[in-house]
């Protein structure tokens, strides 16, 4: 005889997991989700129970909610997205990165010139603000540079996210979010991203 108390967390299990199923589902980038959510398996299984179940529906609820809010991104090749900068505090250098950044690409490559501080915005009151996003469009690419000290502390360390087509600020910082995720986070632990401009 089947016990009922077990049967009874079998039931509530089993609805917990489809109601991950349904929100995971609504996604429209769910590479995307599954970044965010980091214990969110590649795929629920309804016949495994995953501790913090609860607290995991509340947070993948919350990037659905997002995920309606954001602006559409336009999709972009390997070679029509890339991250300038230091990749990490472990990877100290400003070189340019593709977005697995598992390969470093050459300066000649830099598909909108040299990088390194260019575009940065320059106000006359505070020396190099970090996150103060300039936006640049350049050769039919995109740029949006800023001072970075979170991986490099000196001054004069800079950052840029590169895309191909033309942009605005609000759909550049989703594209960096995206497709640079772990970059993306390390920058706006502390402060959020801010458009720009030279005084």
């Amino acid at each position: 005889m089947e016990n009922k108390d077990h049967a009874e967390t079998d039931e509530q299990k089993r609805e917990v997991v489809e109601q991950l199923l349904r929100l995971w589902r609504r996604l429209p980038d769910r590479r995307f989700g599954q970044l965010l959510a980091t214990s969110m398996p590649a795929y629920p299984n309804p016949d495994i129970y995953y501790e913090g179940d609860y607290a995991l529906i509340a947070r993948m609820e919350a990037l659905v909610s997002d995920a309606a809010q954001a602006p559409e991104v336009p999709e972009l090749g390997l070679h029509d997205v890339f991250f300038f900068g230091c990749w990490s505090k472990d990877r100290i250098g400003h070189y340019l990165y593709p977005r697995h950044g598992s390969s470093v690409l050459g300066r000649a490559e830099d598909p909108c010139g040299p990088l390194d501080g260019t575009y940065c915005v320059f106000p006359s009151a505070v020396r190099e603000p970090q996150n103060r996003g300039r936006l640049v469009h350049r050769d039919h690419w995109t740029v949006l540079a800023f001072w970075d000290r979170t991986a490099d502390q000196r001054y004069g360390s800079n950052a840029a996210f590169l895309a191909k087509g033309t942009h605005d600020f609000v759909v550049m910082c989703e594209i960096a979010r995206r497709h640079f995720p772990t970059v993306w986070a390390r920058i706006t632990a502390s402060e959020p991203m801010l458009h720009a401009v030279d005084d």
